[in-house]
């Protein structure tokens, strides 16, 4: 059960430490006050979707921490011990906690632990059972009516559902890669071409990595061979024979060591010197002979000129279309092959997944038709169970039928093969028809109220909540709503919005929202009180009389309570 709730900045709340208790808690308040504001910040703890706007006006950031009491029994009790969130204190207390930032990440804690959203919304999901003001409508969708179904029927639905979503979505994922396949003959044969078309030509130019460069270089050589040959015969004649009566450098140098060793031969110090004289005369003859091969070799030949002419504008040709350098070549004729290669098997491809699509297809089937027997032993008892629960609600005449049928095209989706609608008649002999065409707004009211208990029973949530789950209703009816109310949450801790009085009557416990008085540049703030006995009686005398509360309606609210507290205990004493 929820035993305390935290909240800081959130929409009009300012700060709010509010314990709560086991059995029925209601809450009112005037139209404007946000009564569903409370229920909005529960809804976070069982990972809702947050929005900057529920921040408060004026902060920075909102905190909502609920402390909840379980036990080891529990479903929620297992998850946490499977996800390692236990406390490490007390095992039988739970604190969630969310918090909203406008300038920074939101915050999901579970007993201090930081956790992902998803985390926060199965361990919320399996403490709470949320309805919200939106779940009449969404009642009317028979896309509803088959997750109602399938979430009443338990543990051996949630595995055949289980088995069924892993052959669906192999199914899926051939069914996709078939479509990739079947494309138009004449499509797939333009492919074949280009590609075919592209891989020869890059393979017939036979390419070597860095060749471009290569045959660049050797071009530029070619390009310019008289003036190389021109300045290697200088530097060579240079070296070797110097300028008219000057002798070569190779001589100059050659006599010029001689002097040095003999410098050397009488003052040591110098002896480095002709060291150096000799590594260097070594060099220059090195160089000398270099030159002498390079002029011998160099030879301007047109016929290379122009063949490498060809082969570099083809070089350039196929970086244009494939480059834009030569490796970029040679990469996109290696995945051009392989596309190639898998369009020539394409046809063997596709041939083995239609085999593969139609050997799923009838696992499908197969499962699927499991699907549907357990869906339609549940729905009996769905049936049964509602039936129940109208007969609590005042419409002991009412026919609930769950039809489970065949999909319109009979092929396999995520769900199976089954629509599951729910029908309805709240007079007999009126044939059940679908709930849009026949249940008025209390009529709708007090179904989801049936079901909302059947599916209690079976999912064995602990807290259940509704928000105006008295839409459309008044007098019996609403009556009948509030011993349902109470009557669950002898086995459930249920928390209820409420604008009728007949409702907030029955509670164990009640809150009140009310508008807080603030000067002109001040937030709006609301305030949430427990009311005692007296303000019980204060608070229903507005629910019945509004604005103008005589004293007769004072009495009418004490009558209210003294009745509800008669229905209480009549109806303990017959648990008892």
């Amino acid at each position: 059960m929820l035993s305390e709730l935290h909240i800081e900045n959130f929409v009009l709340i300012e700060e709010l430490d509010l314990p709560f208790y086991p059995g029925l808690t209601v809450i009112t308040g005037e139209t404007g006050t946000g009564k569903s504001i409370l229920l909005e910040a529960i809804m976070l703890l069982s990972g809702g979707r947050g929005f900057e706007d529920q921040i408060r006006s004026g902060t920075t950031g909102a905190v909502i921490e609920g402390i909840f009491k379980i036990n080891s029994s529990q479903r929620v009790a297992e998850l946490l011990r499977e996800k390692g969130l236990e406390s490490a204190a007390d095992e039988s207390e739970l604190i969630l906690s969310r918090r909203l930032q406008i300038n920074g990440p939101n915050r999901c804690r579970i007993n201090g632990q930081l956790v992902t959203l998803s985390d926060l919304t199965e361990i919320g999901s399996s403490l709470m059972d949320i309805q919200s003001q939106g779940d009449h409508y969404s009642l009317l969708s028979p896309k509803q009516h088959l997750r109602i179904l399938d979430a009443y029927a338990g543990a051996e639905n949630f595995r055949l559902r289980s088995e069924y979503a892993r052959f669906f979505n192999r199914y899926r994922e051939i069914s996709r890669q078939l479509a990739d396949l079947t494309r138009s003959e004449q499509e797939r044969a333009r492919q074949l071409d280009m590609l075919a078309y592209q891989v020869n030509e890059i393979s017939a130019a036979q390419l070597r990595a860095d060749e471009d460069v290569e045959l660049g270089e050797r071009r530029n050589i070619l390009r310019n061979a008289e003036k190389l040959a021109e300045e290697a015969a200088r530097a060579y004649g240079l070296l070797k024979q110097g300028l008219s009566e000057v002798p070569g450098a190779l001589d100059s140098l050659r006599q010029a060591a001689e002097s040095v060793a003999k410098i050397a031969r009488i003052d040591h110090s110098w002896s480095d010197a002709t060291d150096l004289l000799d590594g260097t005369l070594a060099v220059l003859e090195d160089l000398s002979d270099r030159l002498r091969t390079y002029l011998a070799e160099l030879n301007f030949d047109p016929a290379e000129l122009d063949r490498l002419e060809t082969r570099l504008a083809l070089l350039d040709s196929l970086k244009r279309k494939y480059g834009p350098e030569l490796a970029d070549v040679l990469a996109y004729w290696t995945k051009a092959q392989a596309e190639l290669a898998a369009l020539e098997r394409s046809e063997v491809s596709k041939s083995e997944l239609e085999r593969e699509l139609a050997s799923l297809q009838e696992l499908l089937i197969q499962q699927a038709l499991l699907l549907r027997a357990n869906r339609e032993e549940a729905a009996r008892r769905l049936e049964q169970a509602v039936r129940d629960g109208l007969q609590d609600l005042r419409l002991s005449e009412a026919r609930f039928e769950v039809v489970v049928s065949p999909n319109s095209d009979n092929l396999p989706t995520e769900d199976g093969l089954d629509t599951v609608e729910f029908r309805f008649s709240a007079n007999p002999p009126e044939p059940p028809k679908l709930l849009h065409r026949v249940a008025s707004g209390g009529e709708l009211s007090r179904l989801l109220l049936a079901l909302k208990g059947a599916l209690a029973a079976s999912e064995g949530v602990p807290i259940l909540i509704f928000d105006e789950i008295d839409t459309g209703t008044s007098g019996r009816a609403a009556q009948a709503i509030a011993e349902k109310l109470f009557e669950l949450s002898r086995n459930y801790q249920v928390i209820c919005v409420t604008h009728l009085p007949q409702i907030a009557a029955m509670g164990d416990q009640h809150i009140l929202l009310e508008k807080a008085a603030v000067g002109a540049d001040q937030y709006p703030t609301v305030k949430v009180r427990l009311l005692d006995e007296q303000g019980r009686v204060n608070e229903l005398a507005r629910l019945l009389g509004g604005v103008s509360v005589s004293e007769a309606t004072v009495q009418a609210a004490r009558d209210l309570l003294t009745q509800a507290a008669g229905y209480k205990k009549g109806s303990e004493s017959c648990q008892a």
